[in-house]
């Protein structure tokens, strides 16, 4: 499963980004603290949509609640800031901002991380228009 490797990655990587924020540079490490824990909870809810179908089949997966899935498509906003700030010219160096546009620079692994959420996606919609089954005679 490709979910596990990055989910281990995330947390060996990203402890460090909860515990001590880039020192004495608040508001940058705030904005770190934030990311990691919308990655966080994105994270979870892909891992909860997959137990969902694997455990319980497709039909459970049509009836879960909207609210997983939105919090597991907030997950791509950290990529896409990610991705953006790569594409940014470049900060001084040794500057509060490159410190933090390098630590930024890892959560573009997210973009793996959305494989597993448009195919459970489309399980979810392959169930909904598939109603019309063949029953025999």
């Amino acid at each position: 499963m490709l979910a596990a490797p990055i989910t281990l990655l995330f947390v060996a990587a990203s402890w460090p980004f909860i515990v001590s924020p880039l020192g004495p540079y608040l508001p940058y490490g705030l904005a770190l603290q934030l990311i990691t824990a919308a990655s966080a909870f994105a994270i979870a809810s892909v891992w909860y949509l997959a137990y969902i179908f694997v455990r319980r089949g497709r039909p459970e997966l049509l009836n879960t609640a909207g609210v997983p899935w939105v919090i597991a498509f907030v997950g791509v906003i950290p990529a896409l800031i990610s991705t953006a700030s790569a594409h940014l010219p470049k900060s001084e160096p040794y500057s509060p901002m490159d410190k933090f546009r390098s630590n930024l620079d890892g959560f573009r692994l997210g973009w793996v991380l959305l494989l597993p959420l448009l195919h459970l996606l489309l399980e979810r919609h392959r169930v909904r228009l598939s109603n019309n089954r063949w029953r025999g005679p």
